[in-house]
């Protein structure tokens, strides 16, 4: 899924990855896969890539990893594997004690409270509940999981403060015209509901 570019999907769905996988085994090419903005829960799947029968030979991750420490992880299997050798792969956040015990905490709780089904389920619930309430105002609406993107049939940069200063929600657009939405991955429903409210409200307003 494109994140910057606008909470992008393709228009096949997941699928497109497996025809990825066949052409780089035929070719004898690595397949990596980049799960900084998409992993840790946030599709609705621990990885997107989850959602196809495919896997990487090198991904990498963060942003969720740390739920907001600073610390990245590239992980390999088969051909991949060789990709990283001791001593060839440093970084200022990478491979902490602290750090560490931060990701295994967040791994557990993850997996404790069933964190990935519940951005798969809340996810879904917003993206319906937004194209039912706005379906009469010539938006899109797409992603997976808790990341999710309403494009606007025009520009919106100014949703950003609009939404911080009258509806006390903190939102973030991209693409010129895309509010993109990336809750809290433990949202609650009545949490769901408020945001959802206030988004329709908002943006009912803004294209009037």
């Amino acid at each position: 899924i494109q994140g910057e570019g606008g909470v992008n999907t393709a228009p096949q769905g997941f699928s497109y990855l497996e025809e990825i996988r066949q052409l780089c085994n035929q070719h004898n090419w690595l397949m990596m896969l980049d799960e900084v903005q998409t992993g840790n829960g946030r599709t609705g799947k621990y990885f997107a890539y989850q959602h196809t029968n495919i896997v990487p030979d090198v991904l990498t991750t963060a942003k969720g990893l740390g739920n907001g420490f600073p610390i990245g992880a590239v992980m390999t299997q088969g051909r991949g594997v060789g990709v990283l050798t001791a001593g060839n792969h440093g970084s200022t956040y990478s491979g902490t004690a602290l750090g560490s015990r931060i990701v295994y905490t967040i791994l557990d709780i993850i997996q404790k409270e069933n964190i990935v089904a519940n951005a798969a389920e809340k996810g879904a619930y917003i993206v319906e509940q937004i194209r039912s309430q706005l379906g009469d105002q010539h938006i899109t609406v797409r992603g997976f999981g808790l990341m999710i993107g309403i494009e606007l049939p025009k520009a919106c940069g100014e949703l950003v403060d609009i939404a911080r200063d009258e509806y006390k929600t903190i939102i973030n657009v991209t693409a010129g015209n895309v509010v993109r939405l990336l809750p809290t991955l433990n949202i609650t429903q009545e949490q769901a509901d408020q945001l959802i409210e206030r988004l329709v409200k908002m943006i009912k307003a803004y294209l009037a």
